[in-house]
């Protein structure tokens, strides 16, 4: 038999609950079942429901994820050749320090922002098993 966790399907205020009612309520919200051996063909190729503004917040960060390398490259060429060295420094220093500040406590945050909820619903994220 094998398994699915449709992840898109959780509940937002599920995602803050600690780790073992967590894992309890899995089965019970968002994990689908086979009734064969394994998964009909095209059996779980439906999308999730994703609203316009969850889907327009996501292209905006996915596309600055692709293109800020891009544009961080060409301002340090733009400030090396055509800015003051002051005006160099300043913006090699504030992307050294952004690109090297660690993130607090970066799990329970990501797991509670409904941004993450949004990426799952985006992709349609699942996870299956046997």
């Amino acid at each position: 038999m094998s398994h699915c966790i449709e992840t898109w399907k959780l509940p937002d205020i599920f995602l803050s609950l600690p780790k073992p009612i967590r894992l309890k309520g899995v089965d019970k919200f968002c994990t689908v079942h086979s009734k064969g051996k394994t998964f009909r063909e095209n059996e779980l190729t439906y999308s999730a429901h994703l609203p316009l503004l969850e889907e327009i917040v996501v292209t905006f960060v996915l596309a600055l994820l692709l293109f800020g390398p891009l544009i961080c490259f060409a301002t340090f060429f733009y400030t090396l050749f055509f800015c003051n060295r002051v005006q160099f420094v300043f913006t090699t220093s504030i992307t050294v320090a952004l690109s090297l500040h660690p993130l607090p406590n970066w799990e329970s945050a990501t797991r509670r922002a409904w941004f993450t909820q949004a990426l799952y619903k985006y992709f349609s994220f699942r996870f299956i098993w046997r």
